[in-house]
């Protein structure tokens, strides 16, 4: 299960000598691999961790970023995993991510 999706991330590199001399700049990723690495939490809210990739070698590591949500528990329900990727599809960043 994963998501695949262009993403654009603002990136910011800093003067080593000067930590206040910095450049910021946007970065564009075609077709990333987008994945919950991690998912742990309870019926009261779940965390996940999720990692982007360049492809779905998993070689090269775009970010690892943090997000939450609360599960539904209902009869039914899929399972937390499944809740995190769709999740995940409600976020602006993520919006019209294809699974894959």
């Amino acid at each position: 299960m994963a998501i695949r999706k262009t993403l654009t991330e603002k990136v910011t590199y800093y003067n080593a000598s000067d930590p206040e001399d910095f450049i910021e700049k946007e970065q564009r990723w075609d077709n990333t691999y987008v994945v919950v690495d991690s998912i742990e939490g309870s019926k009261f809210g779940m965390s996940m961790l999720v990692v982007a990739y360049r492809t779905e070698t998993k070689e090269d590591v775009i970010f690892r970023k943090r997000f939450q949500f609360t599960p539904s528990v209902a009869n039914g329900s899929e399972n937390f995993l499944k809740q995190a990727y769709n999740h995940l599809k409600t976020l602006s960043e993520f919006a019209g991510g294809e699974d894959c």
